[in-house]
């Protein structure tokens, strides 16, 4: 059963005041529950992050096939136009741009899950 607007405790998390509330109102039926958050824009990060780190290990190994060459890339759009950057440093860069809206997902739906806003 999917509940919604249970209503909230001041104080408490959401675990605690769906917990209080159903073993109040139904507590012969009530078993446990599981809280669900949105993570879509966290699982979006995640899937960039993985598409730059296949762009990174393709560049890595073209490095090492021809040594003598650093790969590189134009910073524009399909990278068609813009400024010439080595690959390696640039995917690398946007790795850890990827890397921080990631860890900031993931606490703000870990911080949904301990407090309502």
């Amino acid at each position: 059963v999917l509940v919604k607007n249970v209503p909230h405790v001041p104080g408490h998390s959401v675990s605690d005041t769906v917990n209080s509330f159903f073993k109040k109102n139904h507590s012969t039926h009530y078993l446990c529950h599981q809280t669900v958050y949105n993570a879509n824009k966290y699982a979006r990060a995640v899937r960039k992050r993985q598409k730059l780190q296949n762009k990174l290990d393709y560049n890595q190994l073209k490095l090492e096939r021809h040594p003598n060459t650093r790969p590189t890339r134009k910073t524009g759009l399909l990278g068609l136009w813009g400024k010439k950057v080595d690959s390696i440093e640039y995917y690398q860069q946007k790795i850890k741009e990827v890397d921080e809206k990631y860890i900031q997902f993931k606490f703000i739906i870990l911080k949904k899950g301990k407090e309502r806003k």
